[in-house]
């Protein structure tokens, strides 16, 4: 199961949040990740991300998509959701 590392106080990681609530896209875990008490700069979030940002997206094979804009990008193009004007 595919996993975002998330922090509730983030733009970005609300905005991929909701995308994913809006669209019902399943199987995603979201793991809370406050950046703010230094969870992003530990070891194991440095192997995830060594900007040490979030959101982080990783895939059930261990590849990472680290920008909100390319998450949503890939999270549009596998639920596709067409983009209304």
């Amino acid at each position: 199961m595919p996993k975002l590392y998330a922090m509730d106080g983030s733009q970005p990681c609300r905005a991929v949040k909701w995308f994913i609530a809006a669209h019902d896209i399943p199987g995603v875990e979201v793991v809370s990740c406050d950046a703010l008490a230094g969870q992003t700069q530990t070891p194991e979030y440095n192997r995830i991300n060594n900007k040490q940002q979030v959101p982080s997206f990783v895939f059930d094979d261990g590849a990472v998509l680290t920008e909100s804009g390319a998450i949503l990008a890939y999270l549009a193009t596998e639920a596709k959701v067409e983009a209304e004007y």
